[in-house]
């Protein structure tokens, strides 16, 4: 059976949210919890003839910032709380997620994001950001995919694919001659994905989470016709 799924609320700065459904927007404030019901992700998946709906991936804009706080703290804590401390995760959320610091990404020029919704419902996002160098990144024009998460219901189920595809694309359009991220090194099956797209390691990096310091890989995909 399905899990709910669930914001993480507990000793982060409060913020309000807004919960999408169906019906439409409805808010709740920071002292309540977040739950999609399982039945709700059932329903919401299939269309009226039992196959997978397709997936929708559109630009964020300024309204999308209360959003996207909230959706970066949950996917985020749910991808690496088994391997940080809570005091870790906590610092690291509390500095890199609010709507104030989503508004402010979203307002710069250099930074792209993109929403994946199924249904209506976000299921994941993805943050690009032009003019961005990493270390070995071979590109003399570089596009980085600074994020990209999916909701933990819905690994698996094609956002990862959904949003890798429309970043190349992005990153192509706009004139960009590669694309690189940064991957934590003991995250196996990131990395995986990212091989199946063909990135290659290209270099290693210091990513500090909280007070504790990670060595993340340099992954690059040339996009030179």
């Amino acid at each position: 059976m399905l899990m709910p799924l669930r914001i993480y609320l507990a000793k982060i700065p409060p913020i309000s949210y807004f919960v999408v459904s169906r019906s439409g927007w409805s808010h709740i404030n920071a002292s309540q919890v977040l739950e999609y019901r399982s039945s709700e992700y059932e329903r919401s998946k299939f269309n009226g003839k039992g196959q997978v709906k397709a997936m929708n991936i559109r630009y964020a804009n300024e309204k999308d910032a209360l959003l996207l706080a909230e959706l970066g703290r949950k996917t985020f804590y749910d991808s690496f709380i088994e391997f940080n401390t809570e005091e870790d995760m906590v610092k690291y959320l509390s500095e890199h997620y609010s709507e104030e610091i989503q508004m402010s990404e979203i307002q710069d020029p250099n930074a792209v994001f993109l929403i994946a919704e199924q249904d209506g419902m976000p299921v994941g996002y993805a943050k690009l950001k032009g003019d961005s160098k990493g270390d070995g990144v071979a590109g003399t024009n570089p596009m980085e995919l600074q994020r990209i998460y999916s909701i933990q219901e819905y690994i698996g189920k094609g956002v990862g694919p959904a949003l890798m595809k429309e970043s190349i694309r992005e990153a192509k359009d706009r004139g960009f001659n590669c694309l690189w991220l940064g991957v934590w090194e003991k995250n196996e099956r990131a990395i995986r994905f990212y091989e199946k797209w063909g990135l290659k390691k290209v270099g290693n990096h210091i990513f500090i989470l909280g007070e504790n310091i990670q060595n993340d890989f340099t992954m690059e995909l040339s996009l030179a016709s």
